[in-house]
């Protein structure tokens, strides 16, 4: 399980389901790395779990 946060699951969902519709899963796996942020700046830990959340995505 992948956790994003609320206002941004819905965002994020959508995105993660066209790409991965059109069968583009590398770029559905991206889209885990445009979650980093918290308050508006990019927070080093949120960039590793994201990391680590689209690696095992494409695992």
């Amino acid at each position: 399980m992948f956790n994003l946060s609320g206002g941004i699951y819905k965002l994020v969902r959508f995105k993660l389901w066209a790409k991965l519709k059109a069968g583009y899963i590398k770029g559905a796996a991206h889209e885990f790395l445009d979650i980093n942020k918290a308050g508006g700046i990019e927070a080093k830990g949120l960039t590793l779990r994201r990391r680590a959340e689209a690696k095992l995505f494409l695992s």
